[in-house]
């Protein structure tokens, strides 16, 4: 989980960014199924020169189903959800492949509800609407996150404090009475 306070501590705008812990990225996915393809037909090229020909059809098959699982994986290993804190307003962007779901809820009125068997399942509701967050993580990970957004929202919520309001540090309006 990866979170970000985009303007500065304090300054109302939070962002976390949830994704799977995959080894490869797309691009190294290519190389290894390219390395991997050059090995297993040179050997089959090899067999079928000392008159084995029946292998390099198997190896043809072989790297067609390692293809094909390749590009699934791939294809899914940069899903995530960006979750937004901003302006009074939560904003969920689910990215499964190459779908991209947004989701906009009103920051006072969105309920964090844990649901499951285990109660280890993450839910953002707001009447009617809701979405599930979290769902790269572990059950650690959906806690700790839980908890910022929490008091992230009630950060965002809070009255500003007179300190606050006038614009200036606690330790400068201390200082200043």
């Amino acid at each position: 989980m990866n979170r970000s306070n985009a303007a500065g501590t304090g300054s109302g705008v939070h962002h976390w960014v949830l994704r799977k812990n995959c080894s490869f990225t797309p691009r190294q996915v290519l190389y290894f199924y390219l390395s991997l393809t050059a090995v297993s037909i040179s050997i089959a090229l090899w067999f079928t020169w000392r008159g084995l020909w029946l292998v390099l059809p198997y190896a043809v098959v072989e790297n067609l189903v390692l293809a094909i699982a390749l590009i699934v994986y791939a294809r899914h290993a940069l899903d995530r959800e960006c979750v937004w804190l901003h302006d009074g307003h939560i904003r969920v962007d689910v990215i499964r492949g190459d779908r991209i779901t947004q989701y906009r809820f009103p920051a006072n009125f969105t309920h964090l509800e844990w649901r499951g068997k285990r109660g280890d399942i993450l839910w953002l509701r707001h009447g009617h609407q809701e979405v599930r967050v979290g769902s790269f993580l572990t059950p650690r990970g959906r806690r700790r996150f839980a908890f910022e957004l929490q008091r992230a929202l009630r950060l965002q919520s809070a009255p500003p404090t007179g300190a606050q309001a006038s614009g200036l540090s606690p330790e400068m309006a201390h200082s200043q009475t």
